[in-house]
């Protein structure tokens, strides 16, 4: 078979049909090597290169290699040859020609074709040889190759060659390991070889688990930081997690409850989610000293793991992350240990000590630790066991072996020249084995359902959600939070919780969020994704799902450069201030209709706050001379002078601002004296916050006692007291770039609002006045006689 590579080194290559001596044919001077056609009578391969324009031959070995055509062929896309005669389509010229393989010049125009790509060309009188595999399947029970040496047969994936090398046949058990740029199997009873199962996108395997009745193998990779899972014979490859990873290193498939637990020893974490990815929860997060192997006994309700980077230790806790035990720490037989495996029938631990060179056991409960294999060892890293034996692979001389897990005995080498093998597991159902009452319709969960020992179990909930005290099934979503974007990523903290944690969001962002916001009414998050001269708005559920693009600046007329945006849950509109018109747009969160409220005669708006509970928005203002907060209705309507805030533009830089929840003050930063102002809005009085260290302030928000904030220089988020300025607390550090904040606080939300209800009628905008709901409409329509609709 011959084919042509378009990848980074372009060439040209050829193997025989069972994909075994695989040799180069060309590989200089070539660019584009689209078309490929095999001439059988002359011993030639032809080829067309649509970035050099020109067409190619050369024998079936890659020798007498010569030019066919390289004049006024612009973008050859499919190619085949009849006879004497070469065909191709060209994607340029929308056409279909064909020449003789011996004079250039007699080139014809068979066709104008609009939309012509591909190209197959068929001589139904051309009869060329036969083999083998033509009769009776060369014997084969599946899949018949024919070779230069004769007949191969071989298995489709999933089944094992037997030894009269023709009958395929389901494997009792086989062994399954990565190896980092690839996840692969070989044969525990065959000498049939290794066999790549045909994932695409692998860069860096490392752990790797199955779920036999589902028949998916799942694996981390390390570079990729994702948990990705596809079924054993390739298909249907997907990526289960690709958020706030950074060095997977353990990995492990509940099969009673469908979940799937995992080790960052970076984060030091441990934390499960269900099979798909959903539900993710941080199991423990505290008291970790870089867990590495991962193993599970559902039966019995237990998880395992092993540490290293202040002691060596293997520790236990229940599969909930409840009562954490160390079984093993600081023995003279463990320097490092890593791939631990249990043997469910006599309730042992196996494992590698890297360090030590040697295979070591002990009970489950960490009692009787020897070794079974205590030398010549050249690298163990990875081990698993079935049946009577234990399997290691080994870095250093790259083999798979086996021993007798009793004595380490009858040492066998399995297979030699394996390359770097990370992980490894035998695929048999005797490794998923135990129940519990998880393994019934999710034990009545509603998300989470976790073992515990004796045969019990708990219900849980992902991260930041909590577990119904009346059900014990359900799940509460978080109530009072933090929402905060740094780069590419959105992050979530409680705030009602003493114990918490911030989990990032998987919101799949393109670029840049520049601003945030919350719906209360519907759990969406809002942001604006930003690059250069180019910016979204999107919406989504914070779990990712129904990404929806609300208004893009690839339509001029709707979005050119939005800074900020703020939204307004009862009236369901999404407004949003634009750097280049310099006007302050909103739009209908339910029908997409577009309207702008405030032009750009009056400066420069940037950023924005409302309060919808009294029907007003606040912007801070640029023009050449003033730097001013401006007040308006949430229609666009102003009175005469609305101005809360005005000062000399050389004097004063201000940056975003926030609305009280208490509709008493405004909350806004000064630049140039770094320094929180907050502004009376009853009688405009200014006092300054004596808040030290603030440098690059990006996002506001108040809540309770507090005012918090982001800062881009320092990459941390800190709150005061909103009165005084005083008590400075670090609520989060290291975030990179942070770029804005909101508290959310679904208590918060007025179910008898004026709007909540229909909009109260209107065909546009609904805002509250003196606690009445009103109508009114964007710039260029106006309210109808019905004081209702836009007209």
């Amino acid at each position: 078979m011959y084919w042509s590579d378009w990848g980074s080194h372009p060439k040209l290559e050829r193997a025989w049909l069972d994909g075994t001596h695989r040799e180069v044919l060309v590989n200089t001077s070539i660019q584009w090597p689209n078309g490929l056609a095999l001439d059988y009578i002359e011993r030639k391969v032809y080829w067309a290169d649509a970035k050099l324009d020109k067409i190619e031959v050369c024998n079936l070995n890659g020798s007498g290699r010569r030019v066919v055509l390289d004049k006024e062929v612009p973008h050859i896309y499919g190619f085949g040859l009849i006879g004497k005669h070469l065909y191709w389509t060209d994607w340029q010229r929308r056409n279909l020609q064909k020449i003789h393989v011996d004079s250039s010049q007699n080139k014809d125009i068979i066709a104008e074709l609009p939309a012509v790509m591909g190209l197959k060309v068929v001589d139904m009188n051309l009869k060329y040889g036969g083999n083998d595999c033509q009769k009776n399947n060369g014997n084969c029970s599946h899949l018949c190759l024919y070779t230069p040496v004769g007949v191969q047969c071989e298995c489709p994936m999933g089944l094992e060659l037997t030894k009269d090398n023709m009958t395929c046949v389901v494997p009792e058990a086989f062994l399954l390991f990565s190896r980092m740029k690839s996840i692969r199997r070989i044969s525990i009873d065959t000498s049939n070889g290794d066999k790549p199962i045909p994932i695409p996108g692998i860069v860096d395997a490392n752990a790797v688990d199955f779920h036999i009745n589902h028949s998916k193998v799942f694996w981390t990779d390390l570079e990729a930081k994702k948990i990705s899972r596809a079924f054993i014979n390739g298909s249907q490859a997907e990526v289960v997690i690709d958020v706030d990873l950074i060095w997977p290193d353990g990995l492990a498939v509940d099969w009673v409850a469908n979940n799937i637990y995992w080790t960052d020893s970076h984060l030091e974490r441990i934390e499960c989610s269900r099979l798909d990815g959903r539900y993710r929860k941080t199991l423990i997060w505290k008291g970790l000293n870089e867990p590495h192997s991962l193993a599970l006994d559902p039966g019995k309700g237990y998880m395992y793991w092993t540490e290293w980077r202040d002691s060596a230790a293997i520790l236990r806790a229940n599969m909930d992350g409840t009562d954490m035990i160390i079984l093993i720490q600081n023995h003279t037989l463990m320097a490092r240990p890593r791939a631990l495996v249990i043997d469910f029938f006599e309730d042992i631990i196996y494992w590698t000590e890297e360090h030590l060179n040697c295979i070591s056991r002990a009970r489950i409960d960490g009692t009787g630790l020897e070794n079974v294999i205590s030398s010549s060892l050249p690298h163990p890293n990875c081990l698993t066991q079935y049946k009577d034996f234990i399997y290691w692979g080994d870095q250093d001389d790259q083999t798979i072996s086996r021993a007798s897990k009793k004595n380490g005995g009858n040492r066998t080498r399995i297979e030699g020249n394996i390359g770097y093998i990370m992980d490894m597991k035998i695929f048999h159902n005797s490794r998923q084995i135990g129940w519990n009452e998880c393994g019934d319709n999710n034990g009545g969960c509603s998300h989470l359902c976790l073992a515990l020992p004796q045969e019990k179990y708990t219900c849980a909930c992902p991260n930041h959600y909590t577990l119904d005290n009346k059900t014990k099934t359900s799940c509460i979503s978080p109530q009072l939070f933090l929402l905060y974007s740094g780069e590419q990523r959105v992050r979530r903290q409680t705030m009602d919780h003493a114990d918490n944690f911030d989990v990032f969001l998987p919101l799949n962002i393109q670029n840049k969020v520049r601003a945030l916001e919350y719906d209360l009414t519907t759990d969406m998050i809002y942001w604006i994704d930003a690059y250069d001269d180019h910016a979204n708005i999107y919406r989504s559920f914070p779990n990712g799902t129904q990404k929806e693009e609300i208004a893009t600046s690839d339509d001029k007329e709707v979005l050119t450069a939005p800074l900020d945006i703020a939204l307004d849950p009862y009236g369901k509109q999404l407004y949003w201030t634009d750097d280049i018109s310099k006007n302050i747009k909103v739009t209908s969160l339910t029908t997409n209709v577009v309207g702008t409220l405030v032009s750009g005669e009056l400066g420069n708006p940037t950023s924005i706050a409302l309060d919808p509970k009294r029907g007003y928005m606040y912007w801070t203002n640029f023009t050449d001379k003033t730097a001013s907060i401006e007040k308006a209705r949430m229609s666009g309507g102003r009175d005469q002078d609305e101005q809360v805030y005005n000062k000399d533009v050389n004097n004063v830089e201000l940056g975003p601002l926030v609305v009280d929840p208490d509709g008493e003050f405004l909350y806004f930063v000064e630049k140039k004296s770094q320094k929180f102002i907050r502004l009376s809005l009853k009688d405009l009085t200014e006092e300054k916050l004596d808040v030290r260290n603030l440098m690059e302030v990006r996002g506001l928000a108040v809540y309770g006692d507090y005012l918090y904030w982001v800062d881009t220089q320092s990459g941390k988020l800190n709150r005061v007291n909103k009165m005084t300025g005083q008590g400075e607390q670090l609520v989060q550090g290291g975030i990179k770039e942070p770029t804005d904040v909101l508290v959310v606080d679904k208590h918060s939300f007025d179910v008898n609002h004026p709007c909540i209800k229909n909009n109260s009628g209107c065909s546009h905008l609904c805002y509250v006045s003196h606690g009445q709901a009103l109508c009114s409409c964007p710039k260029y329509l106006n309210l109808g006689d019905n004081k209702r609709t836009c007209e």
